[in-house]
């Protein structure tokens, strides 16, 4: 097992840069390919894609175009060994996977990319069975305990504690805080397209763009685990849940409200989505193709870099993952849900 060496890390932008927009070659960037076809890219844009990656091979980047090929590096690789031990604790105690045979597959590499200094990528990390604990555990046992981890619905709507989204009937109403403006809505309509994001641990207000100076919730402690298990650098205390459907992107934005410059962690589940990041004041930007259990670390210069979600492709989820209905307490009505979404994890060290 090599490790990946952590790379230093700039001091953060002011908090007042929090609001200022992306630079134009960003924005341009991810409006292109927010625009772009499936399966379409415009011409003078490279996206990374792993697919492409053939670990069997002499040359194992021989069928990346040129511009990957002469920036892509192989820094390291995680023991296959050392994660199948942090797997295995994760789904003992999260639970709720979907039934599956076991997976053969080999050390995990970490690329770089010189495009984005600090910026760590590791296809594959997650086997698909951890992946369905995750969503177990994330979207039942946190999304539930919605006294202790907000979610977007909070602002709008009477939500009760706790609320049993995947177990509770479909039809069960949440209630509009001012009526006058917003109607009633079902569970069934929450899940399909409303929810958008879960905040787990440390708070964050999306308005101010800071976080409460009160102390926080604790971070759930298996996924913390987890985390810290694939990345010990990082110690888990905020972490937001997005929720993805096609159609759905997220704009260029930094996330420099953290006093800690340890790294941040994220980790896709279920659907592709298309990753752009770029360091501010420098030309050039990168896109990447996520897969489910894809995962990458922005560190050292790209700890602060403008990324965003300009497109998810929809029939992509990993055909074993649309069985996951709620992690058995759920309603069979859910059975295929995953095939129209992507769950992206962002896990933040708030402080040293």
């Amino acid at each position: 097992m090599t490790t990946a060496t952590p790379t230093a890390t700039p001091p953060p932008p002011p908090l007042g840069h929090a609001h200022h927009a992306p630079p134009d070659h960003i924005r341009a960037f991810h409006k292109k390919l927010q625009r772009a076809g499936p399966d379409a890219w415009p011409e003078d844009i490279a996206v990374l894609d792993f697919d492409q990656y053939d670990a069997s091979a002499d040359d194992p980047l021989r069928r990346f175009p040129e511009y990957h090929r002469k920036r892509l590096k192989l820094e390291a690789t995680l023991s296959r060994d050392h994660l199948d031990r942090v797997f295995s604790r994760f789904e003992a105690v999260a639970g709720g996977g979907v039934p599956l045979g076991a997976e053969d597959a080999g050390d995990v590499p970490v690329f770089t990319h010189d495009s984005v200094p600090g910026l760590q990528i590791l296809p594959s990390l997650l086997p698909i069975r951890t992946q369905s604990s995750l969503l177990t555990t994330l979207l039942t046992v946190a999304l539930d305990d919605t006294a202790t981890h907000r979610n977007n619905l909070h602002a709008h709507y009477s939500i009760p504690s706790p609320c049993s989204f995947f177990s509770s009937p479909p039809d069960t109403i949440l209630n509009p805080l001012d009526p006058t403006v917003h109607k009633p809505l079902t569970l069934s309509q929450a899940l399909t397209k409303k929810l958008r994001w879960v905040t787990l641990g440390g708070q964050y207000d999306w308005t101010l763009k800071r976080y409460p100076t009160t102390t926080p919730p604790s971070f759930p402690g298996d996924v913390a685990d987890l985390v810290t298990g694939c990345f010990p650098a990082v110690t888990p205390q905020a972490a937001i849940v997005n929720l993805y459907s096609p159609g759905d992107t997220l704009a260029p934005h930094r996330d420099i409200s953290e006093a800690s410059t340890k790294g941040l962690v994220s980790v896709s589940v279920g659907c592709t989505g298309v990753f752009v990041i770029g360091c501010d004041g420098e030309e050039e930007v990168l896109g990447v193709k996520l897969r489910s259990g894809d995962a990458v670390v922005m560190g050292g210069a790209s700890r602060w870099a403008w990324h965003s979600v300009p497109k998810v492709l929809g029939g992509t989820c990993p055909a074993e993952l649309e069985a996951w209905a709620g992690g058995g307490g759920g309603s069979s009505q859910w059975e295929g849900w995953m095939k129209g979404k992507r769950i992206n994890l962002n896990v933040r060290q708030m402080w040293d």
